[in-house]
């Protein structure tokens, strides 16, 4: 049974929307701008269920209203931080360069568990 949802209809938005979401463990540091946390937040959502990704710098600029140099400058904070990995890939023959993210678990980070979520 599918319901029509319409403005001003109360909904649940668990697990509804696809959209970049900041980790509450992460939006609560002080020590990383809040640009470097919505990029960490493009950096999950572009990873997906596979926990790393390959967005082009220009793409994130993109998404984040920067410049592909600010981009660069926030990937090196979270780098600095130890929140992410950085491998750089080169294939001359076929003209590739991508730079891979992968995520670093973190003394910050404090799971939440599914059944805490639950009322």
């Amino acid at each position: 049974m599918t319901t029509t949802l319409r403005p001003g209809t109360v909904f649940n938005p668990h697990r509804k929307f696809q959209d970049p979401w900041i980790p509450r463990w992460l939006e609560e540091r002080h020590e990383v701008s809040e640009k470097a946390k919505k990029c960490y937040a493009y950096l999950i959502l572009f990873a997906g269920n596979k926990g790393q990704e390959r967005p082009s710098f220009n793409i994130l600029a993109e998404k984040l209203n920067v410049t592909r140099r600010h981009v660069i400058r926030l990937i090196c904070e979270l780098s600095e931080h130890r929140l992410i990995r950085v491998t750089h890939v080169n294939d001359p023959k076929h003209g590739y360069q991508a730079n891979i993210y992968q995520f670093l678990w973190h003394e910050w980070i404090h799971p939440v568990e599914d059944t805490q979520l639950k009322n």
